[in-house]
C-alpha cells in the first residue's frame, strides 16, 4: 500500500534564542573581566556573554578584550570607543551599532551581522571579516590594514578614506561600494564584485585583481600602477586620469571596453578611448 504524499511544510528555522542579562549582571561581568585583564588572569573572570541579549546596551568605551561575544545580541548597541581587541564576535549580530572609534584590532568578526554599523574610525586591523555582512556599513576612515574579508558581503558601504593596505578581499562583494580615496595597495581582491564601485582616487598599486568584476566603476584618478589586472573586466569602467603605467596582465581587449582621457597612463603600447560625456559619471563622493 502506498504511503500518502507528505504534504507537511518545512518548519521555519528558529529565531536566536538569546540569554537575557540585566543592567546588574552586566555590570559585574565588565568588572570581573577588568578585573581579569589587569592581573593577567589571576584574578577575576574572562567576560563571557554568548548568547547574551545587549541590544541597545550602553558599552560606551568598554574593555572588553579577549571577551567572548560570540553569537550575541548587540543591535543598536553603543560600543564607541569600546576596547575589543582580540574579542570573539563570531556570528554576533551587531546591526545598526555605534562601533565609532573601536578598537577591534585582530577581532574575529567572522560571520557576524554588520549590517548598517557605523565604524568609522575604527580599528580593525588584521580582524577577521570572513562572510561578514556589512551592507550600507559605514567604515570611513576605518584602519582595515590586513584585515580579511573573503567572502565579505560589502554592497553600498562607505570606506571613503579607509585604510584597506594589505587586505584579503578575494571574492567580496563589493558593488556600488564607495571606495573614494580608499588606500587598496597590495590588497587582494581576486574575484572581487566591484561592479558600480566609487574608485575615484584610490590607490589600488600592486593589488591583485584577478579575474575581479570592475564594470561600470568610476576610477578617475586611481592609481593601479603595478597592479595585477589579469582576466579583470573593465566594460564601461572610467579610467580617466588613472595611472595604470605599470599594471600587469592589461590586454588591449580589456581597455577596449572601458574609456579614459589624455592623462590616462597606460603600459607602452596600449591605448584607450576617450569617454563621451555620458560615461564620464560624476566626480562627486
Amino acid at each position: 500500500m502506498n504511503k500518502p504524499p507528505d504534504d507537511t511544510q518545512p518548519s521555519a528555522p528558529e529565531k536566536p534564542q538569546y540569554r537575557e542579562v540585566s543592567e546588574e549582571e552586566l555590570k559585574c561581568i565588565l568588572t570581573d573581566h577588568q578585573i581579569w585583564l589587569e592581573t593577567n588572569g589571576e584574578k577575576g573572570t574572562r567576560a563571557n556573554l554568548v548568547d547574551a541579549d545587549l541590544q541597545e546596551a550602553n558599552l560606551n568605551k568598554a574593555s572588553l578584550q579577549w571577551a567572548d561575544l560570540s553569537d550575541a545580541n548587540l543591535q543598536r548597541a553603543d560600543l564607541s570607543g569600546a576596547n575589543l581587541q582580540r574579542a570573539n564576535l563570531v556570528a554576533a549580530n551587531l546591526q545598526k551599532a555605534n562601533l565609532v572609534a573601536a578598537v577591534l584590532q585582530e577581532a574575529d568578526l567572522s560571520d557576524a551581522n554588520l549590517r548598517g554599523a557605523d565604524l568609522q574610525g575604527a580599528n580593525l586591523v588584521a580582524a577577521n571579516l570572513q562572510k561578514a555582512n556589512l551592507k550600507f556599513a559605514d567604515l570611513r576612515r576605518a584602519n582595515l590594514y590586513d584585515a580579511d574579508l573573503q567572502r565579505a558581503s560589502l554592497n553600498d558601504v562607505d570606506l571613503q578614506g579607509a585604510n584597506l593596505r594589505g587586505a584579503n578581499l578575494q571574492g567580496a562583494d563589493l558593488g556600488d561600494a564607495n571606495l573614494q580615496g580608499a588606500d587598496l595597495g597590495d590588497a587582494k581582491l581576486q574575484g572581487a564584485n566591484l561592479v558600480g564601485a566609487n574608485l575615484q582616487e584610490a590607490d589600488l598599486s600592486f593589488a591583485n585583481l584577478q579575474e575581479a568584476d570592475l564594470s561600470f566603476a568610476k576610477l578617475q584618478g586611481a592609481n593601479l600602477s603595478g597592479a595585477e589586472l589579469q582576466g579583470a573586466n573593465l566594460s564601461f569602467a572610467n579610467l580617466q586620469e588613472a595611472d595604470l603605467s605599470r599594471a600587469k596582465q592589461l590586454t588591449q581587449k580589456q581597455l577596449d571596453q572601458a574609456c579614459g582621457d589624455e592623462e590616462t597612463k597606460l603600459p607602452e603600447g596600449l591605448t584607450i578611448a576617450t569617454c563621451r560625456e555620458e560615461q564620464k559619471g560624476s566626480t562627486d563622493g
